[in-house]
């Protein structure tokens, strides 16, 4: 376990566990709090509006799919009443543009897209029981290219 040093900025983090790899008494340091698309921004395979796409598309699913006390929680900042109608109201919307933005993810993809961005499977994981594409480059740029299409519709391009 001493192999692995981190750096100072990585520190700073505090996000960052050593995990154990397959082969016995080797370990990884590996950020346990980044999802897939957080990964791909920080190591700049994905563009600013293609990141935030994926993430609206990512929220507007979770808030239009929630309880209204989750929703009160997300929004207990902004929402000070304990109104159900300014709830519902959140997550009907949010239900609203999560199906119209699905509706521009190309079919082929959709599965494949949200094990990535709502499930948080690596794209190897999500192509195996989805795609199943033999190149191992393909599944990456269809990922991005349902990014492109979200960011077009969500006005980000």
């Amino acid at each position: 376990m001493n192999d692995v040093i981190p750096t100072k900025e990585t520190l700073k983090k505090n996000n960052y566990q050593h995990i154990e790899t397959a082969k016995a008494g080797v370990f990884v340091l590996k950020n346990v709090d980044c999802d897939i698309l957080n990964k791909y921004l920080s190591r700049k395979d994905i563009s600013n509006s293609q990141y935030s796409a994926g993430t609206k598309y990512y929220m507007n699913y979770k808030i239009g799919h929630s309880h209204p006390s989750t929703v009160s929680s997300i929004y207990q900042d902004k929402i000070r009443s304990n109104s159900t109608m300014i709830i519902s109201d959140a997550i009907l919307t949010n239900k609203k543009h999560y199906n119209e933005a699905r509706k521009h993810v190309p079919y082929k993809f959709l599965s494949f897209f949200e094990h990535v961005v709502l499930d948080n499977m690596t794209l190897s994981e999500a192509n195996k029981i989805s795609l199943r594409l033999t190149n191992k480059k393909t599944p990456f740029k269809k990922f991005k290219e349902c990014l492109d299409v979200l960011a077009y519709h969500y006005g980000f391009i």
